[in-house]
């Protein structure tokens, strides 16, 4: 299946306004489309923006208390469906030792999901991540777990996601490190009225990949990525389950700070 997805704009800011605090707001738009509709069927083009906003105070010299808002709104088409979310979260970091770490957060989720075929329906649901992570000189080890819901990304409906990762990360020479990744995901409609919407599925993603910058701006990648998919219902996922990539990508990136 020939896809088009990338980042239309992303743009972040944050400020510390004193020694233990900081506040900071973020955007970002994404698109998901398919040139040819026949050779995706049962999936729509697909629209993702919104934005959120951050506090986070330090309380101590291994603890950080915050909290922040999100704003979601995913737009499918050429079948019209809408899913809305608003998002409250407090979060709690601890670093337990110099190499280990810990955070949670969690609040109310409130959605909103609008369809071509069917009234409104909204409902409020618990939002939850946590992560845990290892870091060395050369190495580091993370895990994440987290629930929330939103649009379905190509699908119909409103869905909730359930999702842990795991990434690894190790530098084997002075310009040289490798990075491996796997994700599992396990989507549920949670607007099952809407006849032609998805019941969900769940989606398993592997990805190893070989890093080498060359020079102060410039990096390079080499990777292989596995992704295994199982949706019923949705025959372009059907017939192709599995697929496996190979990538090779070049990046240039410049910082600078603003102000002093």
């Amino acid at each position: 299946v020939q896809t088009c997805a990338l980042p239309i704009w992303n743009v972040g800011v944050s400020y510390q306004y004193g020694k233990n605090g900081m506040i900071g707001a973020s955007g970002a738009t994404s698109l998901l489309d398919f040139p040819d509709p026949a050779q995706a069927p049962g999936l729509n083009n697909f629209v993702s923006g919104g934005g959120s906003g951050f506090f986070s105070r330090r309380l101590t010299g291994a603890q950080y208390l915050g909290g922040s808002f999100n704003y979601s709104e995913d737009i499918t088409h050429p079948v019209d469906s809408t899913t809305k979310t608003q998002t409250i979260s407090l979060f709690y970091t601890i670093h337990l030792s110099r190499t280990l770490s810990a955070s949670a957060s969690g609040g109310p989720q409130h959605y909103d999901s609008t369809s071509s075929n069917v009234a409104t329906s909204s409902a409020w649901t618990p939002a939850v991540t946590a992560s845990l992570g290892w870091q060395m000189k050369h190495a580091s080890l993370a895990g994440r777990y987290n629930r929330t819901v939103t649009g379905g990304g190509g699908l119909l409906g409103t869905f909730r996601s359930n999702s842990a990762a795991l990434e690894a990360e190790w530098q084997f020479a002075r310009s040289w490190s490798a990075h491996g990744t796997g994700s599992y995901y396990l989507t549920t409609n949670v607007t099952p009225i809407q006849f032609s919407s998805n019941p969900g599925g769940h989606t398993l993603l592997g990805m190893f990949s070989l890093d080498h910058p060359i020079g102060e701006y410039l990096s390079t990648e080499l990777g292989y990525a596995r992704l295994n998919e199982s949706y019923n219902g949705i025959a372009a996922v059907s017939s192709t389950p599995g697929s496996d990539r190979l990538f090779f990508s070049v990046s240039y990136q410049l910082t600078r700070p603003l102000g002093r």
